[in-house]
């Protein structure tokens, strides 16, 4: 049974994921992504390997903060979480933070425009694939 109206699967977040820490990977950065759906419950949670255990539960926090106020490119302390729509419905959020010693040590203007940027990237291929899904 299909559902009436959009949802974010486990599917369209893993390939969010995969398409952040792909791009992560060549700037020699590692991630956290935290993906929840409309309820801001978790529905995927990826450390990359070697990321700071401690920034888990604020990517997390991040997302929910999204969906709950349906910011898009949060500012403030919720940076790099990001509400996720679908025919102008809030489906979900996702939360992309840098974590590891170069996260922690490079905390500038630069790391946060990359994750800004990532994180452009990433909403762009949400888009086209909810475009893809809703075609199909």
């Amino acid at each position: 049974m299909t559902p009436s109206k959009p949802y974010l699967s486990l599917e369209l977040a893993r390939l969010a994921s995969q398409e952040a820490t792909a791009a992560a990977q060549k700037e020699g950065l590692r991630l956290i992504v935290a993906v929840v759906d409309e309820g801001g419950h978790l529905i995927l949670l990826e450390r990359m390997d070697n990321g700071a255990y401690g920034s888990i539960d604020q990517s997390i926090s991040n997302a929910r903060h999204a969906i709950a106020h349906q910011d898009r490119l949060t500012s403030g302390p919720w940076k790099g979480a990001a509400c996720i729509e679908a025919h102008g419905c809030a489906i979900g959020a996702i939360s992309i933070m840098a974590a590891g010693p170069r996260a922690a040590a490079n905390k500038s203007n630069d790391m946060e425009a990359k994750l800004q940027q990532l994180m452009q990237h990433v909403l762009s291929k949400i888009d086209l694939w909810l475009t893809q899904r809703a075609a199909a």
